[in-house]
């Protein structure tokens, strides 16, 4: 499966570097630390994104959690996938819901926002990718601190 998901995770991988650069680039040094390891070099040849993480989620009701491998001011990315209708992710302590149709990608910081979707009127599956502190901290990968719009302004201006 990994191998088919090059060019969707080349896309998703693009989209947290774009939203969030420095979680982009710890995600690429934290793999490349781990393609040092021979027995995990070989899976890491396939693996689509920059998240050293995935969650599969298939046609389940997911109720209100927070999700906490990673750390406060990280971005989970979650694709909605299917032939479903009129789902919504729904974000508790934001007190709103989110279309969640086939084709959705949301990024949130899953261990502050709890979030939850609803049984799905058909099929349903959610990639839910992902970077795990402790991966991060086994291979001296700096932590990564909030978004802010220093990523985007160049230091001659």
């Amino acid at each position: 499966w990994a191998t088919s998901m090059k060019e969707s995770g080349a896309l998703l991988s693009a989209i947290l570097r774009i939203t969030h650069p420095d979680l982009y680039r710890a995600g690429r040094e934290s793999l490349v630390q781990m393609a040092q390891h021979p027995v995990v070099a070989g899976a890491l040849a396939t693996w689509p994104t920059v998240f050293n993480m995935v969650q599969i989620v298939s046609n389940r009701e997911t109720p209100y959690h927070r999700d906490t491998a990673g750390c406060p001011e990280w971005y989970d990315l979650l694709t909605s996938l299917g032939n479903h209708r009129h789902a919504f992710l729904s974000l508790r302590n934001l007190g709103m819901q989110v279309s969640y149709n086939p084709g959705t990608v949301v990024l949130l910081c899953s261990l502050i926002v709890h979030h939850g979707v609803a049984r799905a009127d058909a099929d349903r599956i959610c990639y839910s990718w992902f970077m795990c502190k402790a991966v991060h901290m086994n291979h001296g990968v700096r932590r990564v601190d909030w978004m802010d719009r220093s990523s985007y302004v160049s230091p001659s201006l």
